[in-house]
């Protein structure tokens, strides 16, 4: 019992991150995520910045986890 309680617990501490989109040195966008892991909001963020640059006018675009 006490292993199941360890694990929802753990499983139910995320942590919110911010991911920013920058084109140079204008902000496009920016979005909060929340996930247990920074490594899995810094995946999550390098998607954000995939679907911008299919836009031709965001090209530039990098995002990342703050």
């Amino acid at each position: 019992m006490t292993a199941i309680t360890t694990i929802m617990l753990t499983s139910c501490g995320n942590d919110s991150y911010t991911c920013t989109c920058m084109d140079g040195e204008q902000e496009i966008a920016t979005y909060k995520i929340e996930t247990g892991k920074k490594e899995s909001a810094s995946f999550e963020c390098k998607q954000k910045s995939l679907a911008l640059s299919g836009n031709p006018q965001y090209k530039n675009v990098q995002c990342a986890v703050e």
